[in-house]
């Protein structure tokens, strides 16, 4: 029975990044009484959980634990404004950046499960066809002995031949992995695989996104598997994360967070 595939790129994520240095560094923040600062962590709680705020300020005042001091707490209502997307809703233009954020970061990572799950259907099936071809073969080769030898010389069939990877084929990937470590070994492994051409397009791609990624650029590349284990782990068929570019915060959404 196929397994029905859960789309997480839409679901909320149970946390948001906190700067401390922005925090403390936070003009609007510095002129808040400590009942104040503890009200603007609890919306701010309150807006991220909920993606937004209603607009209401008997809510809000219940939200914050301000109470009747919410209509002199002004300076903790500038820390939010209209939601861009929700009538009748406020919230904090930065929490609004580090949603979006993290919502493009959730659909890379769903891409990237989608690609790795097709790698892994396509090579069982590969596997499945394999004991087929191996089935027929020996049903060939019963059916070949017992028939006369000049028979089976003149009508013998030659087994299929399973696509392999070759010499081109690795060459490729040596010349794409960035650690050049274990060539011959390398090359077993690539022979044990013997990839087909989708495949080692596979490969190829997984190669380009894992250099992409922090744990492959971090110290000169100190932490990249040596080819062999990669090759015998089949690590590209693991989902990568790509570090996405830095969006520089706006001048005017300070912490405001």
């Amino acid at each position: 029975m196929a397994r029905a595939r859960i789309d997480i790129s839409n679901r909320a994520t149970p946390a948001f990044q906190f700067y401390p240095n922005d925090w403390l560094s936070s003009l609007k923040v510095a002129c808040m009484t400590p009942e104040q600062e503890g009200a603007y962590i609890h919306l701010l709680c309150h807006d991220w959980a909920n993606d937004g705020l209603p607009d209401d300020p008997a809510i809000l005042a219940q939200l914050s634990r301000l109470g009747d001091k919410w209509d002199g707490a002004t300076v903790v209502q500038n820390c939010f404004e209209k939601h861009p997307h929700k009538n009748g809703f406020i919230t904090n233009k930065r929490l609004e950046i580090e949603r979006e954020i993290q919502t493009n970061n959730r659909k890379q990572k769903s891409k990237s499960g989608i690609k790795s799950a097709k790698s892994r259907a396509y090579m069982s099936q590969r596997m499945l066809n394999g004991r087929s071809t191996d089935v027929q073969r020996n049903a060939n080769s019963s059916s070949s002995s017992s028939s006369s030898s000049s028979t089976s010389s003149t009508n013998k069939k030659e087994p299929p031949i399973s696509p392999k990877g070759g010499e081109d084929g690795f060459e490729k990937f040596w010349k794409a992995y960035p650690r050049k470590t274990g060539k011959g070994k390398a090359f077993e492994s690539w022979n044990k695989i013997k990839p087909s051409q989708e495949v080692q397009a596979q490969i190829l791609q997984a190669i380009a996104d894992h250099c992409k990624t922090e744990q492959w650029k971090k110290e000169n590349g100190q932490y990249i598997p040596f080819p062999a284990t990669w090759l015998n782990q089949r690590r590209w068929e693991d989902s990568t994360e790509i570090i996405l570019p830095f969006v520089p915060r706006p001048k005017d959404t300070e912490w405001t967070i």
